[in-house]
């Protein structure tokens, strides 16, 4: 557990201007988070909806090297997923600053944005409580 920096929170607040992903009706969106392609995490399906409203934290250990969070928005099927979009953050800037806040464009084709708020812990204040 030594190796253990802190932690990083991840709030998904909510996601905006999803474009839908099938031909009628609107999304069934859901976000899986990852920390450079590992400690994977989902939020629930919102059902039928292109404005979601997650509000949803999760909370990821941080050991040396990990720098990258990956936040990939798919729209969920009966047999599978359509991917909505995706974003990626360098980690480096939530641990100078503790924090970062607002709305994050979607890459790929989806003009969609989720607002998050992350949180840096780091292992002193985790130890503090």
């Amino acid at each position: 557990m030594s190796d253990i920096l802190g932690n990083i929170e991840v709030t998904i607040i909510e996601g905006r201007n999803f474009k839908s992903a099938d031909w009628f009706g609107k999304n069934d969106p859901w976000c899986e988070l990852t920390i450079d392609g590992k400690l994977k995490k989902k939020t629930a399906v919102k059902v039928n909806t292109n404005e979601p409203v997650w509000d949803e934290t999760f909370s990821f250990p941080i050991s040396p090297g990990q720098s990258n969070l990956s936040i990939k928005v798919y729209d969920k099927d009966f047999f599978s997923s359509d991917s909505l979009g995706a974003l990626n953050i360098d980690l480096k800037q939530v641990f100078e600053k503790d924090m970062l806040h607002g709305w994050l464009g979607l890459t790929d084709k989806n003009p969609g944005e989720l607002n998050l708020f992350l949180r840096w812990i780091p292992k002193k204040k985790l130890v503090e409580g």
